[in-house]
């Protein structure tokens, strides 16, 4: 999996419906990006073995990472995944369908997942980018 800061950032919303109404800009990700760089250049100078580093360079960022949306990451990210429904993800997840649909937009957003919308009153299904 490739650690891609922005994602760690939360979307702003509207308070009364809920619905996403921007997404912050480079400016934090830049930040946690560049702290993840000085991070493994400490580690680096240490003399750390380089996979090592990079590991723990990996912890940290997904430590970062709201944890609800970092489990939602995970179940669409496994090999076997393929698309999942919002209830089936949301019921692994323990959290209601509409929290669980929250932390799947935000992921959408960042063009971590897709959405895969299956018509009126069905419901959608999600997978990961393929670039993931």
């Amino acid at each position: 999996m490739i650690v891609r800061s922005y994602w760690l950032c939360g979307s702003e919303r509207d308070p009364r419906s809920r619905e996403i109404e921007n997404i912050p800009g480079a400016e934090g990700p830049a930040r946690i990006g560049l702290a993840l760089e000085r991070l493994l250049a400490g580690l680096d100078t240490l003399g750390v073995n380089r996979a090592t580093a990079l590991d723990v360079v990996k912890a940290v960022a997904l430590d970062s990472v709201p944890p609800n949306r970092l489990r939602a990451y995970r179940l669409l990210a496994a090999e076997d995944a393929g698309e999942i429904v919002t209830g089936d993800i949301a019921k692994a997840m323990g959290l209601p369908t509409i929290t669980t649909r929250r932390v799947l937009e935000d992921l959408t957003a960042y063009g971590l997942i897709e959405r895969l919308p299956q018509g009126k009153g069905k419901p959608d299904k999600w997978t990961r980018s393929p670039w993931e």
